[in-house]
């Protein structure tokens, strides 16, 4: 947040300029899960009543490491967030979307990220 448009920049609960707002941490209960070690690049859109926060993870403890896009909502735009989809021993990742490579014909490393999303009323 900032009041004006040149900044600074500060967290949603701070006045401190630069200060930022930890919205969504690794899923470090499962390490099969595709946000194990990180997440990133969030997209945020309101609905109604409801924020669905669209963002990148990797999980590096996973070969071919490669980043895949998840799902969390909020009924706030805060945290706490819920993941929409959880790991499960029919799908060990569970990410919402996964990269669209064929494994053994084109490069497995780079996947899909930085999601950005949009609702048409």
């Amino acid at each position: 947040e900032a009041t004006s448009l040149d900044g600074p920049w500060h967290g949603q609960k701070s006045s401190t300029p630069y200060s930022y707002d930890l919205h969504l941490s690794p899923n470090s209960e499962n390490i099969t899960a595709f946000d194990y070690t990180h997440t990133c690049d969030p997209s945020v859109i309101k609905i109604n009543n409801m924020y669905y926060l669209y963002y990148g993870g990797g999980n590096e403890k996973l070969s071919p490491s490669t980043t895949r896009v998840g799902m969390a909502y909020s009924t706030d735009g805060y945290p706490p967030w819920t993941r929409t989809k959880l790991p499960t021993a029919t799908d060990p990742l569970g990410a919402t979307i996964n990269p669209a490579w064929v494994p053994g014909t084109s490069n497995p490393n780079y996947g899909c990220g930085q999601p950005s999303v949009f609702w048409l009323d």
